[in-house]
């Protein structure tokens, strides 16, 4: 027999008690992985299960409410926020000017009142003035007196006419 003639021992045909071991140990090996492959099996149901699903059902409703309070509400309170930061500082400016006019009113108030005292005063001294004047001119004059005029220089203990 030539040399490519030769057949090997896997290209002969197969024995009977060779072909019922290997297919006992094809079957031992199929339970195995059955048996391993079971729990997985379980798992995967487990993971496909009602509990598990409202538990992803519930971790994505989760993620998607952290997605908008990240994406939407948090930048618009932010900017609310802002914008009361920008509208107490406005309020504030407002609040200072204020005080410094009523400040200033207070100045003009207080002045008003002074400049009016006065007016008063200088009304009731006219007033005076004027009935004085009036009492003057309807007083009779007074009769000259027959002392001569002292002619003593003032200080001088000796004089007799003051």
């Amino acid at each position: 027999m030539k040399p490519s003639e030769k057949r090997w021992p896997a290209q002969q045909a197969p024995d009977d008690f060779a072909d019922r071991v290997v297919q006992a140990t094809l079957r031992a090996t199929r339970a195995n992985f059955a048996e391993l492959e079971a729990p997985l099996r379980r798992a995967s149901s487990r993971f496909f299960g009602r509990a598990a699903l409202g538990w992803r059902l519930a971790a994505a409703l989760m993620v998607g409410a952290l997605a908008l309070y990240f994406g939407k509400v948090r930048p618009e309170a932010a900017s609310r926020n802002d914008a009361a930061i920008t509208q107490l500082a406005e309020a504030r400016a407002e609040a200072t000017r204020k005080a410094r006019e009523v400040v200033e009113l207070q100045a003009k108030v207080a002045k008003l009142e002074a400049d009016l005292l006065q007016e008063r005063m200088r009304a009731e001294l006219s007033a005076k003035v004027a009935a004085g004047q009036h009492l003057k001119a309807v007083a009779p004059a007074r009769p000259a007196t027959s002392r001569p005029a002292c002619n003593c220089t003032p200080g001088d203990p000796l004089c007799s006419c003051l």
